[in-house]
């Protein structure tokens, strides 16, 4: 029962607000990044609008340095950007540890107001070191919109998933030992997938997460979007939300 309003809770703040959150422990849970419109934006890209019709997105350069400064303010000093990919509705960053080298966490930043925000979906929900005691702490000071008005439907799901927005059923007897699934296996669950989701389309490259994996789509020799793999149960999640993609550039 609590895992179900801590689901059904997050798909209300995602509506209303469009962010959730995500942090490496208590020690460093801090507030969400907030974003001023620029050029006469009022409202939130994450949700479509509306804006002026003047209205004009952040640069990319802007978008990276927001990017940059986001581990700081939530005191992830392990944390490097390492990709950034322009879309239409936001951009989007990924980090990695400095220490290990390996994937870590999603962040968006809202092409027209600046805001930064932790990636919705397997970012929080399936990332195994940096989601939860952030989905935590959120769900710790929702209020009153904690009582549960709507599902996350909107936000897409995982393939086979029973569980509000895309998250997984519980497993009887699982236990830490649980056997994870190796890349291959997540890129031909991720392939099964498209096959019918997006008839034409293929997985490109991809990262290991902490908890998931996840795969850029391509379509016609070109990137369209990107998914997840649960590194546990093989659920598919398709990221939704993001718009039509622009463009990808490493980040040193």
């Amino acid at each position: 029962m609590r895992a179900t309003r801590v689901a059904m809770g997050a798909g209300i703040l995602m509506v209303a607000i469009g962010v959730v959150g995500v942090a490496a422990g208590p020690a460093t849970i801090a507030a969400l990044a907030q974003g001023a419109p620029p050029g006469g934006a009022s409202g939130m890209g994450m949700m479509g609008g509306p804006f002026t019709a003047s209205a004009r997105p952040v640069s990319a350069a802007q978008a990276i340095e927001v990017l940059r400064q986001w581990p700081v303010a939530h005191h992830l000093d392990d944390l490097v950007l390492d990709e950034v990919e322009a879309y239409t509705v936001n951009y989007y960053g990924q980090f990695k540890e400095r220490s290990t080298g390996r994937a870590a966490v999603q962040v968006l930043v809202d092409r027209y107001t600046g805001g930064a925000m932790p990636e919705m979906g397997p970012n929080m929900m399936w990332n195994t070191k940096y989601g939860q005691a952030m989905m935590q702490e959120m769900m710790g000071g929702m209020g009153m919109m904690g009582g549960g008005m709507m599902g996350g439907g909107m936000m897409g799901g995982g393939m086979g998933s029973p569980g509000m927005m895309g998250t997984p059923a519980p497993q009887t007897g699982t236990t830490a030992s649980v056997p994870q699934l190796s890349s291959d296996q997540a890129r031909r669950a991720a392939d099964q997938f498209l096959s019918g989701f997006l008839p034409g389309a293929a997985v490109g490259d991809g990262d290991a997460f902490y908890g998931y994996y996840h795969f850029d789509v391509m379509r016609g020799g070109r990137q369209v979007g990107m998914l997840s793999v649960n590194a546990t149960t093989g659920q598919v999640w398709y990221h939704t939300w993001h718009g039509e993609f622009l463009q990808k550039q490493e980040v040193r």
